[in-house]
């Protein structure tokens, strides 16, 4: 099996402006492989979820594969290394067959399985990060008090998970019943159903693939079928399980999209999601709604399935940066094996950045039954299936950078050198450009916020004072703005040689004259070490530490003047003006 990223061949051209989306442009997104997926018994196979991320790793499931083929725990670096899998599910009571993600907190991992458990049905459990401490919090039971076969995932607050069930619970009008809504504390263990759905108009049935939502102290989510016209609903329930409502049934108006499988993302008072079906063409749309239930409006019909510039059938969430919204489709993009796609947060600008299946990267995914996760600038996910020159494969493990614009991080191992009334800033450039290029750097002064700018490494900072201490923080930008400071630079205190000596006074001898002077008004910020004086004619010099030199071998009966300079660790100054005239004698 095959690890570590490998490089298309061809490039995907994409720059992402805060939602706007043009092609061609400036930022390249390289689409690699991180892992594919062996299957049963040495490896997992069929995500259907997405990762969790924590320190450059990612941990994550997979619905079959391992020893009991009922599915895996992973995780994997995020430049491809280290995959090793920390927990194959037995498929009894253990639990098996997960088919969402992990949710994490601390070094523990909390997740669900669709089966095993004591009753067959599913299990909520934990796990530590290094694979250690398996645990089985709740399994689920075919009692009507309770929920069973789990098709979603985990959301946590604090000691709270809460989730969905596709099955049970007290709810009427569904074979083995329409669903739950529950929660589980963590610390006391108390598992409570928040509600049982039910096969009525006002309600929904059936949550499959998504999970819950949480602002404040109110539960979003959406039911693959039920409501009015039995196409799914969008609800609302309180921590408490208190003020359930449905706020929108799917499949009312003319063009809307039905049978959501997936999450909600909120942004402000805005709720965003998908549905796998409906729309123009009945292959699905991307809506949005506020949170109150009014405003429904499609922002993307997905085309049928002859279409190749788009996918279709989503079975998975959207995710949200900034103003732009990153998902999959399931199928579509000309193979049938899905696409990632992008979109603005006011429905404009819908761009695919891949295309699965379609020939520039060998064996690529397909099919991807989950959520892209972003991170810097890069989306990381997996599919359900691969193709291979043989059969159908178990999926994979992607990358792909450079999806979003942002400002570059924080240039790194700032060094400082000094010089006279400058310093030099010596540095390495940022981890991440921030999706696309660094324009300029700019170098600042503590105290003082004195800058020096440039192109690249170093950096001259000018105007600084002699004999004070700095240090330098260096900043990066490129067109989206600049980024955040680099960690301080050693400290320096920039040193020029020494002012010129004043008042010089000669007094003339036999043979020699007697140079006096005051110190210079300035030492240039390094304590002066030395004093020379020379005469004119003859350039005859003397050289001393004190402010009274006696120049000797001087001609008797000659005129002369004499300029002195001073000296310190970073040169001589400059010479002084000339003294009065003397004349040696006897």
């Amino acid at each position: 099996m095959k690890r570590g990223l490998e490089k298309l061949l061809s490039r995907w051209v994409v720059t992402v402006l805060f939602g706007i989306f043009v092609l061609p442009g400036a930022g390249w997104g390289d689409y690699a492989i991180l892992h594919r997926f062996a299957c049963y018994p040495t490896d997992g196979g069929k995500a259907y979820g997405s990762l969790v991320y924590k320190s450059n790793y990612f941990y994550g499931m997979t619905s079959q594969g391992g020893g009991a083929a009922a599915g895996i725990i992973f995780k994997i670096n995020t430049n491809g290394n280290d995959y090793e899998i920390l927990h194959s599910f037995s498929g009894d009571a253990g639990g098996g067959t997960p088919f969402g993600n992990l949710v994490m907190t601390g070094s523990t991992l909390y997740g669900m399985t669709s089966k095993g458990g004591d009753d067959g049905v599913g299990v909520i459990f934990k796990i530590n990060t290094d694979g250690s401490d398996y645990t089985v919090l709740h399994s689920f039971s075919q009692a009507y008090t309770d929920g069973s076969s789990p098709r979603g995932s985990l959301i946590i607050s604090g000691v709270m998970l809460y989730g969905m069930t596709y099955s049970g619970g007290t709810g009427t009008g569904c074979a083995q019943r329409c669903g739950t809504v529950f929660s589980l504390n963590t610390s006391l263990k108390s598992f409570k159903v928040l509600h049982s759905f039910t096969d009525a108009v006002n309600d929904g049935t059936k949550p499959s693939y998504g999970s819950l939502m949480l602002s404040g102290s109110t539960l979003y989510g959406m039911t693959s079928a039920g409501g009015a016209a039995d196409g799914g609903v969008v609800f609302k329930v309180g921590v408490t399980g208190s003020g359930f409502a449905v706020l929108h049934s799917f499949g009312n108006e003319k063009n809307e999209g039905y049978a959501p499988l997936g999450s909600l993302v909120l942004s402000g008072s805005t709720l965003f999601g998908m549905t796998s079906k409906g729309g123009a063409k009945s292959f699905g749309t991307i809506f949005r709604m506020d949170t109150n239930g009014d405003n429904y409006a499609v922002l993307h019909s997905f085309p049928d399935m002859n279409v190749t510039s788009d996918g279709y059938t989503p079975y998975g969430s959207l995710i949200l940066w900034g103003d732009a919204l990153f998902g999959m489709a399931s199928n579509g993009g000309g193979t049938r094996d899905g696409v990632i796609f992008k979109i603005s947060a006011d429905g404009g600008g819908y761009e695919i950045l891949h295309r699965f299946g379609d020939g520039t990267v060998a064996d690529d995914g397909g099919a991807p039954y989950g959520d892209p996760t972003l991170v810097g600038t890069t989306l990381y996910g997996m599919t359900s299936n691969h193709s291979t020159t043989s059969y159908v494969g178990c999926g994979v493990i992607y990358a792909l950078t450079d999806v979003v614009v942002t400002v570059p991080g924080a240039p790194r191992a700032a060094k400082a050198t000094a010089g006279n009334r400058q310093a030099t800033v010596s540095f390495k450039a940022p981890v991440s450009n921030g999706g696309c290029p660094i324009i300029s750097y700019e170098a600042i002064s503590n105290p003082g916020n004195i800058k020096g700018t440039g192109k690249k490494a170093p950096l001259v900072v000018k105007g600084l004072t002699n004999g004070k201490t700095y240090t330098f923080t260096v900043k990066a930008s490129n067109k989206m703005g600049t980024g955040p400071a680099s960690a301080k630079s050693n400290s320096v205190i920039p040193i020029g040689p020494p002012g010129a000596p004043r008042a010089v006074k000669a007094t003339a001898g036999n043979k020699q004259a007697t140079v006096s002077f005051k110190a210079p008004s300035s030492n240039g910020g390094s304590p002066i070490t030395s004093y020379e004086a020379i005469s004119n004619p003859g350039k005859i010099k003397a050289t001393g530490k004190k402010t009274r030199l006696t120049v000797k071998g001087l001609t008797n009966g000659k005129t002369y003047t004499f300029n002195v300079r001073a000296v310190n660790a970073a040169g001589a100054g400059p010479w002084s003006p000339k003294s009065n005239a003397v004349v040696p004698k006897y």
